[in-house]
């Protein structure tokens, strides 16, 4: 026997299946986020330059949630900040002349910028 419903209960039953389907897939992205962070924290400690073993160590990463469902991910280093920008970029030296830098954060940023894009897109693409 088939069941009558009005107008506003198949709404109400349609937003209620999408709300339910973007939680899912938020998760998912999250948990994707994470691990992918957690990946490039790894690549990052390995391929850091090393003069004294002090600044590789020092990558970690914080994920910043807001209320709309996106998740920024900081990568930094907890130990020695203030090195990032002049080991990866270069800088003066003290007797005039240049240091040229080691680019060790670039290569991992733009891999996992792709590796993320591709698996957002299997979990929007596969439903989660």
């Amino acid at each position: 026997m088939a069941t009558k419903i009005t107008s506003e209960q198949l709404r109400d039953a349609v937003m209620e299946a999408l709300s339910d389907y973007r939680d899912e897939i938020n998760e998912d992205v999250r948990k994707a986020i994470k691990k992918q962070a957690t990946a490039d924290v790894r690549e990052l400690k390995a391929t850091s330059p090393k003069r004294n073993g002090k600044y590789g160590p020092g990558w970690t990463y914080k994920v910043l949630e807001n209320n709309s469902s996106v998740y920024d991910v900081v990568i930094y280093n907890k130990d020695r900040p203030g090195l990032t920008h002049l080991l990866e970029n270069g800088h003066a030296s003290v007797n005039g002349g240049f240091v040229p830098g080691i680019q060790h954060i670039k290569p991992v940023e733009e891999e996992s910028n792709d590796k993320i894009l591709e698996k957002v897109e299997e979990i929007i693409k596969n439903g989660s």
